[in-house]
């Protein structure tokens, strides 16, 4: 298959410094790190063209400071900066999250989600996590529409986001699971569209690192929440399948970790 990489433009946080390939300060210039993010592919502003949309970890230009937390890129087929987004946005707090932690406990994956969480507004949202202990969602315009704080521990951390309408209302919920270096510290999320929680449940020892499923596994036509465990017990507990009342299956906008069931992070 033939191969297009994105045009040797470096991903320099301000324009006129990724045009020029160089910051004159780099200790102070911010530029992106891709090393550990899997991009989404959507329309996001509803144009008819796709973008590209990237987290990516902030470090500064002579990488000499990498902790600068997240920021989300939104580009073109061919790399270009798409209107709106000339400046990415950039959530800087930092607890933890770009580097392993040991005990076979891995950073954080720098990926977003894209559904429509608010039909009255144009264009898709884009959820993802921070190195901050946040959940932030953003409009297709860029703007920070909430944050959600999962934690305060540094130890505590997550891959991602789920997104679907667990309550047949019409308005799709937000589902995450925390993972962390020790045990009893680890809990599934369940969100609102708008960010509020809704409900906490513990996960036990160190939690899950992958993303939750949503996803009809009994064939009853409602929704379980498919949770894998980090630390399985043979034999006893591997993965746990949340139930969950009322719900139904017509409105599962990101139900895997990348998106759909061909985790490719395409929305169509």
């Amino acid at each position: 298959y033939p191969v297009t990489k994105t045009p040797g433009m470096r991903y320099l946080h301000d324009l006129a410094e990724a045009k020029m390939g160089y910051a004159p300060d780099e200790e102070s210039a911010l530029q992106a790190h891709f090393t550990n993010t899997p991009p989404a592919i959507a329309d996001l502003d509803g144009d008819g063209e796709p973008e590209v949309i990237l987290l990516a970890s902030v470090q500064n230009a002579s990488q000499t400071d990498r902790e600068k937390g997240v920021a989300l890129w939104v580009v073109g087929h061919d790399g270009s900066r798409r209107p709106g987004w000339e400046l990415p946005f950039h959530a800087p707090g930092y607890l933890s999250g770009l580097w392993d932690y040991g005990g076979n406990i891995v950073a954080i994956t720098n990926q977003a989600s894209v559904a429509d969480l608010d039909g009255g507004s144009p264009g898709l949202e884009v959820i993802f996590p921070g190195f901050d202990g946040r959940i932030h969602a953003l409009s297709a315009a860029g703007a920070e529409l909430w944050d959600f704080e999962y934690t305060a521990d540094a130890e505590v951390m997550t891959g991602g986001v789920v997104i679907g309408d667990l309550s047949a209302d019409g308005a799709p919920e937000v589902v995450f699971a925390t993972y962390a270096t020790a045990d009893d510290k680890s809990d599934l999320f369940v969100l609102s569209s708008t960010g509020a929680l809704l409900h906490q449940l513990p996960l036990p020892r160190r939690g899950a690192m992958p993303v939750p499923t949503l996803a009809d596994v009994d064939g009853d036509g409602t929704v379980e929440i498919v949770i894998s465990l980090k630390d399985a017990e043979d034999k006893v507990e591997s993965v746990r399948v949340y139930t969950v009342a009322g719900s139904a299956t017509n409105c599962l906008l990101w139900p895997t970790g990348r998106g759909n069931l061909l985790r490719n992070g395409h929305v169509p």
